[in-house]
């Protein structure tokens, strides 16, 4: 999907709800509940590295989680890895200038983070992360791609990270909590105005 207007044809029919939307988030929350996630978490090449961060272990994850989040045919593991980290952080408080499970996460500060545990550099404001990523056409996203919102004014003020199958991660607003969403609906899908990739 290249970056779009919001109130083009493009942003507003780029996600349609998939019949087993709902039943898919729910699994997804139950898993977690359950501990269940990836274990293995990807660690860039030496070369490719910018912040620097210490390994932290990951839950042990059941056998059927690790089937089910093992990375497609063309997914970019980067990106999909740092998904994998943003999904552990589901539950975690907002806070406005947040980057850490202790101090909470505003949306870039959870993208920041889920990178900066893989061993990657992602800018650290919504805006900046807009200007940086590579424009993702609707039918070449992938977990891991950040999605891009405008929710009032003119400029962009919202990222989330794609799970795929019409799925995000997110830290939506004061108040809230780091959760998943679903693309699908109209609130999200009236305010998308792009996607993009990192790496």
């Amino acid at each position: 999907m290249q970056f779009a207007h919001q109130n083009s044809p493009t942003a507003r029919s780029i996600f349609r709800a998939g019949r087993h939307g709902v039943r898919w988030t729910a699994v997804l929350f139950i898993g977690f509940l359950t501990g269940c996630g990836s274990s293995e978490v990807y660690r860039a090449p030496v070369d490719q590295r910018g912040v620097m961060v210490e390994p932290q272990s990951a839950p042990q994850a059941a056998s059927h989680q690790q089937a089910a989040d093992a990375p497609r045919s063309g997914e970019h593991r980067p990106n999909y890895h740092m998904a994998m980290v943003a999904k552990q952080m589901v539950g975690v408080r907002y806070r406005y200038g947040g980057h850490s499970p202790s101090s909470g996460f505003d949306c870039s500060g959870l993208i920041y983070y889920s990178y900066k545990r893989i061993g990657l550099r992602s800018p650290r404001t919504t805006q900046a992360l807009y200007q940086n990523a590579r424009p993702v056409h609707e039918s070449e996203i992938r977990t891991g791609d950040l999605l891009f919102f405008r929710l009032d004014g003119r400029k962009v003020s919202h990222a989330a990270i794609y799970l795929g199958n019409n799925r995000m991660v997110h830290a939506p607003s004061s108040g809230k909590r780091v959760s998943y969403a679903q693309l699908s609906s109209p609130y999200w899908r009236d305010r998308l105005i792009g996607a993009g990739r990192l790496y």
